[in-house]
Parts: structure tokens; sequence; C-alpha cells
């Protein structure tokens, strides 16, 4: 479908993707199949069983790996090319420790508590 705004939409899932991660998670499969997008190009992002722990081994990769997702088929489908891209270590600071509270994969049992 055609998007009124191919570069809010990807900003708006750059903010989303890091709000995530300073929330402790990243999604792991944050591509285009898992994104919803209203007709008022509002977005909603579905399917988080495979989730991380920003503290996984894994996690920078993981990042990466989603950004990259959304960035090629934002320049494929819309013909969009960002700047420049978010990475694990651009997110700051946490806010919460969601990972620790829905006990996604990557930090030990001695953390949770």
């Amino acid at each position: 479908r055609k998007l009124e705004n191919p570069g809010k939409v990807f900003a708006k899932l750059m903010e989303l993707h890091i709000r995530l991660a300073q929330c402790g998670l990243v999604h792991c499969d944050f591509n285009e199949f898992n994104v919803m997008i209203s007709d008022d190009e509002e977005l909603t992002i579905i399917d988080f069983p495979q989730m991380v722990s920003t503290s996984h081994e894994n996690a920078p990769f993981y990042f990466n790996r989603d950004i990259e997702c959304l960035r090629l088929f934002f320049e494929r489908r819309y013909q969009f090319q960002p700047n420049s891209v978010p990475t694990l270590a651009d997110c700051g600071v946490r806010i919460m420790e969601l990972d620790k509270l829905v006990a996604a994969s990557g930090f030990s049992k001695e953390e949770q508590s």
C-alpha cells in the first residue's frame, strides 16, 4: 500500500524500536510483516514471542538486524533511504525493566529478583 509520508513512518518505527530497547527489549522480528499501519499512518507492532532482553549477549545483533530489515523494505518499497539509523548503543538509559517483567531471554534468574 502507498504511504503518504514514508520518511515519517520510518522515523516513528525507529522511535518505537528505540523505546522498546529503553524498556529492555529487542523485538527480534521487527519487519514489515509485524507492523500494522492504519490509514492515518499510525503504527501497531505485533508478534513479540521471540523478543530478547537488551542484556542478551546477541541483543546488538538482533537490534541491528531488525533495523536493517525495515531499512531495506523502505528502500525497496518506497524508495526511502534514511540518513542514519540507530544502534543499540544509541538507545541511552533504560526507562523501564520490561525484559525482567516479561522474563525475556537474556538475563539470569539472579537478575530477576
